[in-house]
């Protein structure tokens, strides 16, 4: 019934469905046991009527009882974190496109608002990141879907000018408590973030998020990183990322950056103007040393 040489594994059997986890630090592992169609538990999408949590310790869950009443002890399972001889890939996943199909134009209507060609972004000019309007300052748990929401926005995944409509309206602002209502630094006024955002963005100003930490946690929504780079956001300063999304924003050429004190994040105030110098010379190991005004002040 058991396997002592998969530390993960599950299998059915008859009308039984049994499934193993095993945790190698602490010596533990589940067994979720479902049969027929008692349904008593529902354990990570998987309806059980028994679930164990098995230590090699004499506890209460430390032995089963078998169908003729026997008292049953589960061995801890062993075995390989990864297959000795690796693994067998026949599909490299990869097609080289096809030559003959080079010069295939692929059109799309002009007032299709799903569809929309996808421009290269322009690459840096080299210069350095100056009198950045803050865009907001999230406060508490920033996810990607807080940043690029789901449900109805998803019709325009293939429209990143529309589905950046979203952008970070799930994000709470730190200066009013208040979801998608951010200050325009430049008349005032309090509006949407993605709002906001097309302001600086037609004026040619680059801004500046600043959020707490695991910014960008949850699915590896990619849309996450391209709506702010859209909108002209070049900068990410946050008490630490979710590693997927710290890494899908620099493939989309913004720079992610983390508080080297992260008490400095209390620092950050509504009306400031962020400049980040020194960029030519920014390297592994290095820092960066951003200067805030606050424009409210003058």
């Amino acid at each position: 019934m058991f396997c002592k040489d998969m530390p993960n594994y599950c299998f059915i059997d008859n009308e039984c469905y049994y499934y193993q986890t095993f945790y190698p630090k602490s010596g533990k592992f589940n067994l979720i046991i479902r049969h027929g169609s008692n349904h008593t538990g529902d354990i990570n999408g998987i309806k059980s009527n028994a679930y164990f949590t098995y230590d090699g310790n004499t506890t209460a869950n430390d032995t089963l009882l078998d169908k003729d009443g026997n008292s049953v002890k589960l061995d801890a399972p062993t075995g390989f974190t990864f297959p000795p001889k690796g693994f067998a890939v026949e599909d490299k996943g990869f097609i080289a496109p096809s030559e003959e199909n080079a010069n295939v134009e692929v059109v799309i209507a002009p007032d299709s608002n799903r569809l929309q060609k996808l421009a290269p972004f322009a690459p840096w000019d080299g210069k350095d990141l100056t009198d950045m309007p803050l865009l907001i300052k999230t406060e508490g748990k920033c996810t990607t879907d807080h940043i690029s929401m789901a449900g109805p926005w998803l019709k325009f995944r293939g429209h990143l000018q529309n589905i950046s409509d979203n952008l970070l309206m799930g994000a709470v602002n730190a200066f009013n408590g208040e979801s998608n209502k951010v200050k325009n630094q430049l008349d005032g006024a309090y509006v949407e973030v993605s709002t906001a955002a097309k302001a600086y963005k037609a004026k040619g100003i680059s801004s500046i998020v600043v959020a707490e930490d695991n910014y960008g946690e949850g699915s590896s929504r990619e849309h996450a990183a391209m709506e702010p780079r859209f909108l002209n956001v070049k900068v990410i300063l946050a008490k630490s990322f979710a590693r997927i999304h710290e890494t899908n924003l620099k493939k989309q050429g913004m720079l992610a950056l983390t508080f080297c004190n992260k008490d400095d994040y209390n620092k950050v105030q509504e009306d400031d103007r962020i400049s980040l110098t020194g960029l030519k010379e920014f390297a592994p190991g290095s820092h960066l040393d951003p200067h805030c005004e606050d424009r409210a002040s003058h």
